[in-house]
């Protein structure tokens, strides 16, 4: 016992010296887009060291940027003390619609790999209300509850301008990726659409592990059974509102298609 002591009071020591692992990958969205399932899959390869929490939020939180690298330094997993070839990430799915995002992980990890999976617009702005919706209780983020209804903060944001608002503006893709286009290379961004995350979960992780260069390992269940951050729904969109809003995407998913070279394919036969 006395032993065990001294070893964990070494490791606590040395702590503050070892060198931390600095990410290989960044999920960054889109918000409501199963970037959390995807954490969850991604984590469980053996050579991936996961971060205290998936999003760590430091090239979106202007606050918590402005604290400075050594703020966001203390988040990251310690290199582990042997063997060798280990990688963390940082999935925060709000980099994407962050305006500044882009450019400062340009600025700290240049080099780095990034992901973004893209959802329907509308059933993404569903999604996003839906957990919203839902805070009332919750013991942290209760002071984020939206107490209104889908169709009361839909009415309210299609009259406001659209960088004001919340929901609708995270779906409007086309510019939030032409950030990353402009700053990154081809090769360093990587984008897949939700239907087909759902549809085959393992074609996805092994694209973004090969392109860490790692190997896909054999996983003890099926990754289509990893099911994060899943919330019931307690109502369905009424028929003209998702009409409004299928006819307010129209332009943005155009401006899409036309940067992508191709509109991708983000319709939900099932679910939400």
């Amino acid at each position: 016992m006395a032993e065990g002591r001294l070893k964990r009071a070494v490791k606590r020591w040395v702590a503050p010296w070892r060198p931390r692992l600095m990410p290989d990958l960044l999920v960054i969205g889109a918000q409501k887009a199963g970037t959390s399932a995807l954490f969850d899959m991604l984590v469980k390869h053996p050579a991936i060291v996961p971060p205290a929490r998936k999003e760590m939020g430091f090239f979106s939180d202007d606050t918590a940027y402005a604290r400075g690298w050594s703020h966001y330094l203390p988040q990251l997993p310690l290199r582990p003390l042997r063997g060798s070839g280990w990688r963390t990430l940082d999935a925060t799915p709000s980099y994407l619609a962050h305006p500044r995002a882009a450019e400062r992980i340009r600025h700290h990890l240049p080099d780095v790999l990034l992901v973004a999976v893209l959802r329907d617009p509308v059933k993404r702005a569903y999604s996003d209300w839906n957990m919203f919706h839902q805070l009332q209780d919750h013991p942290v983020n209760a002071h984020l509850h939206d107490p209104r209804s889908f169709e009361e903060a839909m009415q309210q944001e299609l009259t406001m301008p659209l960088e004001r608002t919340h929901y609708l503006q995270r779906g409007c893709y086309a510019p939030q990726l032409e950030r990353y286009m402009g700053l990154f290379p081809k090769d360093r961004l990587l984008l897949f659409t939700y239907p087909n995350f759902k549809k085959d979960p393992e074609g996805v992780v092994r694209a973004i592990l090969e392109h860490m260069g790692l190997e896909m390992p054999r996983f003890d269940a099926p990754l289509r059974e990893v099911r994060s951050n899943v919330r019931p729904y307690a109502e369905g969109i009424a028929p003209d509102m998702e009409e409004r809003l299928r006819v307010f995407y129209a332009p943005h998913l155009a401006q899409l298609a036309d940067l992508l070279g191709g509109m991708p394919d983000l319709d939900e036969r099932s679910g939400h």
